[in-house]
């Protein structure tokens, strides 16, 4: 079977598309990744300490309802058997149970 030069350059072109597709993408993830770059600060909401009144190493996802985040932590507060807290999906510091 013999193939026209005219299919050859279409699957060539087809090929080029997808590797400049490809290219786009690693680009735009390149430049996001340089606006997060390492050098930048992270302020923490909240750090868990584990006393009477904290909790300590949260634990398992999060849950968003409406502008919190819900969360646990295995370990600290008022029993030791953990707490369940709330941040502002702005970044404050919510409350613990």
């Amino acid at each position: 079977m013999r193939h026209s030069t005219e299919d050859l350059n279409s699957g060539i072109i087809d090929i080029i598309k997808l590797l400049l597709k490809k290219m786009a993408l690693f680009l735009l993830i390149l430049v996001l990744l340089q606006s997060f770059s390492l050098n930048s600060q992270i302020d923490l909401p909240h750090e868990f300490i584990a006393g009477p009144t904290d909790g300590a190493f949260p634990l398992g996802s999060l849950l968003l309802s409406g502008s919190f985040l819900f969360g646990m932590t295995q370990s600290g507060c008022v029993n030791g058997f953990g707490a369940i807290f709330e941040i502002g999906t702005d970044g404050n510091a919510g409350h613990e149970s």
